[in-house]
């Protein structure tokens, strides 16, 4: 049956296929929020353990003498490994030392961390004196 004439309106097909289409579209705009999420809190979890090492290593420059060992440690979730060791003989010259005695060590940071099915790591390196020898 025809509509009475002057009167114009939208058939069911076109209506589900508009629902079809604006599904879709929804589907599309809640999978881009959800990356977006998970996004920031993986930035948020990388952005913490820097400042764990950032911490971690500004701890070591308040002992006043360095030695070859590992340490390792846990803290807000975050599993930390740090490693001093001597540096290579090409990168401090001589005997390792400087002209004051102090010994360039090598430390290599390590920060692991597991949340919510996803995980990460940061590893930092950096070159410190030792104090005299």
């Amino acid at each position: 049956m025809s509509p009475p004439h002057g009167q114009r309106g939208f058939s069911l097909l076109e209506v589900l296929v508009a629902f079809v289409l604006l599904a879709m579209a929804l589907a599309l705009i809640l999978q881009i929020f959800s990356t977006g999420v998970a996004a920031s809190g993986r930035t948020a979890a990388h952005g913490r353990a820097v400042t764990l090492a950032t911490s971690l290593l500004a701890r070591l420059d308040a002992e006043p003498v360095l030695r070859e060992e590992q340490r390792s440690g846990s803290n807000d979730g975050m599993r930390w490994r740090m490693a001093i060791q001597p540096a290579p003989e090409p990168l401090a010259g001589s005997g390792q030392t400087g002209g004051d005695g102090a010994k360039l060590y090598r430390i290599r940071l390590q920060i692991r961390w597991q949340r919510d099915g996803g995980g990460g790591e940061v590893t930092l390196q950096t070159l410190r004196l030792g104090g005299r020898s």
